[in-house]
């Protein structure tokens, strides 16, 4: 990475725009760019049941359809154009090409399925996520509030506190503390996201240590 915070990219040698450095063929790792894919690709409007608004890009490469989406922040990430259930696999059945494109969608879920969740929480997109774990982002961002005192009336501060961090009621008992907290130290552990560069483990450390004093603070 440069100063300028460009990404130079292993495949050409080319500079990368950070918020594209997810921005490549599931099937091929073709890079994108937004300016390509918002030109031949089909949008998908927000409205739509399968939550858009993303677009639908075929890869120039290998021909294969991609789900082109941004997190909240502006990062860009491509997928595979479905989830594959069942259904798809007895479509696959009738035509190779369709059971061949169902095995690599498969293959391309288990190995980079948490590899996006990661990329889309970590930007506070939670579109990827459990529906517990939208739950629990829903409560911590009505966590109560403190006001200034009575001189700075218009200002106000968000105090964190260990509950909120390890997404419990205030109050929690000592098993539902140590629950919480491996649970989220198993998924935010920076030994999960060692294959996504140094900027990346490291705001995994810092996650993983606010988890943990947390966690030392209640338990404690």
């Amino acid at each position: 990475m440069d100063d300028d915070g460009a990404i130079h990219d292993p495949h050409s040698g080319s500079k990368t725009d950070p918020a594209e450095r997810f921005f490549r063929c599931w099937a091929c790792g073709l890079p994108f760019t937004r300016s390509e894919v918002k030109r031949e690709g089909i949008i998908q409007s927000r409205r739509d049941r399968y939550g858009g608004p993303f677009y639908h890009y075929v890869c120039p490469r290998c021909g294969e359809e991609n789900r082109c989406e941004s997190t909240a922040l502006g990062t860009f990430f491509a997928s595979p154009p479905f989830i594959p259930t069942l259904l798809d696999w007895l479509l696959g059945k009738l035509a190779g090409t369709s059971a061949e494109t169902f095995l690599k969608i498969t293959a391309w879920y288990h190995r980079e399925k948490e590899r996006r969740r990661y990329v889309f929480e970590r930007d506070g997109d939670f579109r990827y996520s459990s529906l517990g774990e939208r739950i629990r982002w829903y409560f911590r961002r009505s966590e109560e509030r403190i006001e200034i005192p009575h001189e700075l009336p218009a200002m106000e501060i968000r105090v964190p506190s260990p509950y909120r961090i390890l997404g419990l009621k205030p109050g929690a008992g000592p098993r539902e503390v140590k629950r919480a907290f491996l649970k989220l130290a198993r998924r935010c552990h920076p030994d999960k996201v060692h294959h996504l560069g140094p900027e990346e483990v490291k705001r995994a450390e810092e996650r993983f240590k606010t988890l943990l004093a947390a966690y030392e603070k209640l338990a404690g």
